[in-house]
């Protein structure tokens, strides 16, 4: 990662715990502390959480450091996060969906859960007008958000993975098209899961450097792509992936 990026990090980092005049890493840091001068801007009571800004707001601002610093104008900044992708306030998210868009396991079923019914009629009318055969792989079509704090879901198919066939274009186009609908909803913010490294077997390695290169490489109004990360492993290939240069 060059320098420059590194810098601008601990900058943040640093004049945030000046802020709030406590160190984010001590042992015996607390989740929150009160700052009644603070109190303005949307604080309330002047409270301020030590633990959003661990779990939630640092990677968001380490992600548009890193895109302001690398120059790529008109593609969105990548976040990573660990957590529930059905609990993240966004414009849209993404469905690792399988083709016949009426629901199923992983993903797929947290996010119709969270979404309550008004997700699965959307997808039923979608079934029942341009995609009577159901979503093809590499595709991407958008319902309503239903109960879910993001106003919209982006339903896409992901690709099985394959050892004896190179289906790449497929979950790049995952991707792609994702942010291409998202465009059209004048999504700014859009939340991704690791698609095809469940179920459908695809290696977290090769399924993380794909993601990235792709969302670092599609020109898009989206201006932020978090990725929500389900466990240790799929961070560190992400992590990994996005310090590729």
């Amino acid at each position: 990662m060059p320098a420059t990026i590194d810098a601008l990090i601990s900058l943040l980092h640093n004049t945030f715990e000046d802020v709030v005049g406590v160190s984010l890493t001590a042992a015996d840091a607390p989740d929150s502390v009160h700052r009644p001068e603070l109190d303005h801007g949307g604080m309330s009571g002047g409270v301020v959480s030590l633990d959003a800004w661990r779990r939630a707001l640092m990677p968001v601002l380490e992600g548009r450091a890193r895109h302001l610093l690398a120059g790529r104008p008109n593609t969105a900044a990548i976040v990573l996060l660990r957590g529930d992708i059905t609990e993240q306030w966004v414009d849209a998210i993404v469905n690792a969906a399988n083709s016949s868009l009426l629901g199923g396991g992983g993903v797929d079923g947290a996010i119709h859960r969270a979404g309550g019914p008004e997700i699965l009629a959307a997808c039923r009318d979608l079934r029942a007008s341009h995609y009577g055969k159901g979503l093809a792989v590499g595709q991407a079509v958008a319902t309503t958000g239903g109960k879910l704090y993001a106003r919209s879901v982006i339903h896409t198919v992901g690709p099985v993975w394959s050892d004896s066939e190179d289906r790449s274009a497929l979950l790049a186009s995952c991707y792609r098209e994702s942010l291409r609908v998202a465009d059209t909803l004048d999504a700014r913010t859009v939340a991704f899961p690791a698609i095809s490294t469940g179920i459908y077997r695809w290696p977290i390695d090769d399924g993380a450097r794909i993601a990235i290169e792709t969302v670092r490489t599609t020109k898009t109004s989206v201006r932020e792509v978090r990725f929500i990360l389900f466990d240790d492993r799929a961070y560190a290939a992400f992590a990994a992936a996005v310090s590729a240069e």
